[in-house]
């Protein structure tokens, strides 16, 4: 079995596109090849050397195969092409994939590559998406033949009784699980004011680490307190996160990164200084709905996680983890000790949705990422959907040969249904906007009685909102009392 490198990385970012005509990812990672085969510290790699090309796949905008326009625009020539998962596991999973085929020798030196257009598609929309099309179909797409799938997209968002009861976004979900953590933890004013200036820390850490990336987007240096506090340019946006708490996906970013098995590196006279040897990955998938879970706070595939990954997680090696928002890293142990960051995560360094995790890949190749000259192993944790899709990886300068496991699907344990005006135990709430400009109240509830059954509620009354934000006790949760999925009133623990 060949040894795999990751042996070279390039990012681009586009400030300016969204100020005008747009950009698109196919134009950013045309430039990112370019760049990477045309800059002087080339490592000696060819347009030649690649045989295939992968690409993550774009959700800003989609492309039937964009790895052969990519392969087209940058004159790389015949090459096989495939397409990675949907979700932000997606960079992680396809070098875990790619690693295997180079390893067993079905291919020789492939490109990566991915790219998200988010800032440009929320300012020029009219000019980079089809106007005969609902869907976002970019407007550059000429591709010619179907890319190959290695594993079908197994990324589920949420289920249709979910979305109608108004579970629609990932800021929903994400602060459901923090709140979550919150009751099952039952907080005290003191432990809550804790919890909130440890996420302030953290992300202000965050910053400063892509305030020293050159190919961050935002190298702004936030303070806790401007973390936390809601602004203007900074609102709540889903209690109890404000915007500086969320993954930022209005960027317009894109990279590359080649690897390539150490035998056709040495045959052809690549430079492997700087190579980072492929090693363990690992992929699980959690229950594919929120509610469906044993326990909101509770992602199971994390378990593994801790296990697999104990250095990373006790911060004796560094890495990157996707820190879209707070609760991913309460749901694998509160008390985790740093943030550990290569470009500054993506509420800084930024978030492009499926690509980001491309960024701190590359970061490691590049020169960019904020990591000990000496360190000999790092770690990169990906997630997809609402803590659903999982991919891990670690890299060593160590010599190795790529090792995966897929350790596969959790089971569904609960059943969503509507409520028949009991009271129910509250398992986790949020406050959120809808997308008519509405305060909109999610609960996820349970009745006691009831084993393996969940109700999921809405509310669109001010002042239930005001009272669950205003909770500072949750030891001793009010009850949810409704009828089908509108939630009526709360009342006061007997």
């Amino acid at each position: 079995m060949n040894r795999v490198v990751l042996l070279a990385g390039v990012q681009v970012l586009d400030h300016d596109a969204g100020n005008h005509s747009g950009t698109t990812p196919r134009k950013l990672l045309a430039n990112a090849v370019r760049q990477l085969f045309d800059q002087d510290d080339s490592l000696g790699l060819r347009r030649d050397h690649i045989d295939h090309v992968a690409a993550v796949r774009s959700d800003t905008l989609w492309y039937a195969n964009l790895g052969e326009l990519v392969a087209r625009d940058a004159h790389l020539g015949s090459v096989s092409t495939s397409i990675g998962e949907n979700g932000g596991h997606g960079p992680v999973q396809l070098v875990a994939q790619i690693s295997q085929l180079i390893a067993d020798g079905e291919m020789q030196c492939a490109l990566i590559v991915g790219a998200e257009a988010g800032r440009s598609v929320r300012k020029c929309r009219d000019d980079i998406v089809k106007r005969d099309s609902s869907d976002p179909v970019a407007v550059d797409d000429d591709s010619t033949f179907e890319p190959v799938e290695w594993t079908t997209s197994q990324l589920d968002w949420s289920s249709d009784d979910e979305f109608a009861a108004g579970l629609q976004r990932p800021l929903e979900a994400y602060a459901l699980i923090e709140t979550a953590c919150w009751i099952r933890d039952e907080l005290d004013l003191e432990q809550y004011q804790q919890r909130l200036d440890q996420i302030a820390a953290d992300w202000a850490s965050l910053s400063e680490v892509a305030a020293r990336n050159p190919y961050a987007w935002s190298q702004q240096v936030l303070s806790a307190g401007e973390i936390t506090t809601v602004t203007h340019d900074s609102p709540m946006v889903a209690y109890p996160y404000t915007r500086n708490m969320c993954a930022n996906d209005r960027v317009d970013m894109g990279a590359a990164i080649v690897l390539c098995s150490e035998d056709f590196a040495l045959a052809n006279g690549i430079d492997l200084i700087g190579a980072w040897y492929i090693d363990q990955s690992v992929s699980a998938q959690e229950a594919p709905h929120l509610t469906s879970r044993p326990g909101i706070y509770w992602v199971r595939p994390y378990r593994v996680f801790e296990e697999t990954f104990a250095d990373f997680v006790a911060g004796a090696e560094p890495g990157e983890m996707y820190t879209c928002f707070p609760s991913l890293r309460l749901t694998v142990d509160a008390d985790w000790p740093v943030v550990p960051s290569l470009y500054g995560g993506l509420p800084f360094g930024g978030g492009p949705w499926n690509s980001a995790m491309m960024h701190p890949l590359a970061s490691l190749v590049d020169g960019s990422a904020d990591l000990d000259e000496h360190a000999q192993a790092v770690v990169v944790a990906g997630n997809g959907g609402y803590a659903t899709r999982h991919c891990w990886i670690r890299l060593t300068r160590d010599p190795v040969t790529p090792r995966h496991t897929d350790i596969g699907e959790y089971s569904s344990t609960h059943q969503l249904v509507p409520t028949d005006g009991s009271p129910l135990e509250i398992e986790a709430f949020t406050v959120s906007v809808d997308d008519t400009g509405r305060q909109r109240t999610l609960v996820v509830a349970k009745d006691a009685q009831r084993e393996g059954f969940r109700s999921l509620l809405t509310s669109y009354d001010p002042a239930i909102a005001a009272r669950l934000q205003d909770l500072r006790d949750f030891a001793h949760m009010p009850a949810a009392k409704g009828f089908g999925t509108l939630l009526q009133s709360l009342e006061d623990p007997s």
